[in-house]
């Protein structure tokens, strides 16, 4: 079982490698199964015999850790396409330079 720190040092390290899969707009911490894992948000899931084995997000990564490794599991959630709000307006005392999007 991996713990939600592992889950957060897994993402930083896998960061690069699952952004580079076709659809991913997103990474994220979720559970599955009552265990922490790394969600990777797409625009669209094509079904697995549409995809190239080198194009699907893999189902988990392994995490290097004192004595060898920790697999770390992956889910994949179809949200549909993130864009910017097109007048998205930064509030006095809020977070300037945030950015809102929408799922549409």
């Amino acid at each position: 079982m991996a713990s939600r720190a592992q889950v957060h040092r897994a993402l930083d390290l896998f960061e690069a490698e699952l952004t580079r899969y076709p659809n991913v707009v997103g990474l994220g911490i979720t559970s599955a199964g009552g265990d922490a894992a790394i969600a990777v948000y797409v625009s669209e899931q094509p079904a697995d015999d549409e995809a190239a084995p080198e194009d699907r997000v893999p189902a988990s990564v392994e995490l290097p850790v004192e004595g060898g490794t920790t697999t770390i599991a992956v889910t994949v959630q179809e949200i549909g396409t993130v864009v910017p709000e097109a007048d998205a307006s930064v509030d006095e005392g809020s977070d300037a330079g945030a950015e809102t999007f929408t799922i549409e």
